[in-house]
């Protein structure tokens, strides 16, 4: 499960760089980050070994670190591109809404799988929108 994990781990880190990596403007951030969520959703819906990593996760404490270790990396390609949007934005307070948005992706996740499909969906749509209001206010 470990290595599993590592491997999903790097392959959905280069996802959201190349993803960031092109954005320059608020339009595009939001419409990376929508795409990433929905994306996301898509894989642990249809892949069943998804379901069996996010499930490992949370009953396995170096798996949990694992996972909070990529949400940090994410939160901060996150962070990265609201600021360069938004190149005002305090570091620190939008580091913090980063890693939140990107660690709360996962328990959504979570739930939503275990959810029927219509009702997953609605979650995940909750989510997303609540973290793009976030985004954009920064």
């Amino acid at each position: 499960m470990h290595a599993l994990a590592q491997a999903y781990a790097e392959e959905s880190r280069e996802c959201v760089r190349v993803a960031f990596e092109a954005v320059h403007t608020q339009k595009a951030l939001l419409a990376a980050f929508s795409e990433l969520v929905d994306q996301y959703y898509r894989i642990v819906r249809d892949k069943p070994v998804m379901r069996d990593i996010s499930s490992a996760l949370r009953a396995d404490k170096e798996l949990i670190e694992i996972e909070l270790a990529e949400s940090r990396v994410c939160g901060a390609m996150l962070a990265d591109a609201i600021r360069r949007v938004r190149p005002r934005t305090a570091a620190k307070r939008v580091g913090a809404l980063a890693f939140l948005i990107w660690q709360l992706g996962e328990e959504t996740m979570r739930l939503a799988v275990v959810h029927k499909r219509g009702e997953g969906a609605m979650l995940v749509d909750a989510y997303k929108r609540m973290s793009l209001r976030a985004i954009e206010e920064g």
